[in-house]
């Protein structure tokens, strides 16, 4: 066996905990707040709205940090992101361009497209966790600002093997 095959089958066996932040809007107290309910992290999300807050937490926490833009953010691109860990396919969006607000129909057709396992969204600002079409739908909330009666919220993504968890935690 290789050493690149043995890494890739010894990855299905390794817990990796990823934090999913959104729509923070600068909002470092909120932040810190949800980084500690979170605790320790393999690697951290977020899901955009204050991508600048996303390029912070790159530089200052020790495990990788992948950001994307949203409608609040001056700049426009990436807007997505497709990555692979243990396997698993997981696209990453804010969701404005996909008009999540209307619904999730755009979300949904566009992960397919792109063979994602897990997608992760924000922009309503409202935690969400659901599966359609053997896919599992994650949007973490906001930690600024929870619409809809939600409060501040933050979610955690467990992959284990091949199981897939997430829990929201309310700020």
């Amino acid at each position: 066996m290789s050493d690149e095959s043995f890494l890739r089958e010894f990855q299905y066996l390794m817990k990796f905990n990823i934090g999913i932040l959104g729509d923070t809007h600068g909002d470092h107290v909120s932040i810190e707040a949800a980084l500690k309910k979170l605790g320790p992290l393999d690697a951290l999300i977020h899901v955009g709205d204050y991508y600048r807050d996303g390029e912070a937490l790159a530089h200052t926490l020790h495990i990788p940090v992948i950001a994307v833009v949203g409608n609040c953010d001056a700049r426009r691109q990436p807007d997505r992101e497709l990555i692979e860990l243990a396997g698993k396919r997981i696209f990453v969006t804010h969701g404005h361009l996909q008009g999540v607000k209307q619904g999730t129909v755009s979300l949904v057709r566009e992960a397919r497209l792109r063979q994602a396992n897990v997608v992760l969204f924000g922009h309503t600002h409202v935690p969400a966790a659901f599966s359609q079409h053997g896919i599992l739908f994650v949007n973490p909330g906001s930690t600024h600002a929870g619409r809809k009666g939600k409060g501040r919220a933050c979610a955690l993504l467990v992959v284990t093997g091949t199981e897939v968890e997430v829990t929201h935690f309310s700020l």
